[in-house]
This record gives structure tokens, sequence and C-alpha cells, in this order.
């Protein structure tokens, strides 16, 4: 496992289970008990990392609520995501000027909207890269006032 700047630490015990567990479960498909087994494996991971505060609280919430945008914000923006189709780098600059329109119309901070449309970016399925454009492009606003 790669150990990166905001890896979460692992016990012994915990890095023994991620070693073994499979991260992308299409691995199993037509092998159900294989399948269950990775699922009670995941669910002893995170209930390890769980009972000793691992997880950092705005990592927890965003595993389970995704970006934190005012619902206007992500509809309209998720709305203009899909009118693309698959994601090409000429749909960057429309859809960065989208995120920037609702940034500036929702009098959303900058850095912590180019965040979040970074991550709502990432859930859309764009690669990193083009979310990265997303961000950037929202942290050219200036702040409001």
């Amino acid at each position: 496992m790669e150990i990166g700047t905001f890896t979460i630490a692992l016990t012994q015990e915990e890095a023994a289970i991620a070693e073994t567990m499979a991260f992308v479960p299409l691995v199993f498909l037509g092998d159900h008990q294989a399948f269950l087994k990775n699922a009670d494996l995941a669910h002893n991971l995170t209930s390890s990392l769980l009972a000793r505060d691992a997880i950092p609280e705005q990592r927890l919430r965003y595993f389970i609520q995704g970006a934190s945008l005012p619902p206007l914000a992500e509809e309209a923006f998720t709305r203009a995501a899909h009118d693309c189709g698959p994601f090409s780098s000429g749909d960057m600059a429309p859809l960065g000027m989208t995120a920037r329109q609702l940034a500036r119309m929702q009098r959303l901070e900058p850095k912590a909207a180019a965040d979040e449309f970074f991550k709502l970016c990432r859930d859309l399925g764009m690669s990193a890269g083009y979310a990265g454009s997303i961000r950037s492009s929202v942290q050219q606003l200036k702040s409001p006032r």
C-alpha cells in the first residue's frame, strides 16, 4: 500500500487486512463467496479504524455525504457535467465558467468552494487532472464581500 501525506496510519493488524483486501469489487464478478469474504475484511478494517478514531472527521463526512456545496450549485453543476457526455479537455473551460458562476451566485468562499467542486468532479467520474482544472477555475474568484 502506498503511503502518502494524508494516508491513515494502520496498525499491523489493519495493514494485514488491507493487504489481503481487494479495493475494486469487480474482480469478484461471478464469485459470490469471495465477494462476501472481502466484504467481511472491509467491515473489519472499517470497524477497527472507527473504533480508534483513525479517520479524520472531515474525511468521514465527505465519504458519507459527498461534496459540501449548496444544493442549487451541486445540481446545476451536475446537470452541466452530464450534458457533456464523456469528459474531454474541451469541456473544462465551459465547466470551469459554470462552477465559477455558481460559486459567485451562492457567494461561496473561493478556496473552500474550489475544493468542494473538485470533490464533486471526482464523484462525477472526472479525472483528477480535469477536476483540478475546475478547482483552479473556481480559485480565481475574488472573495465575496
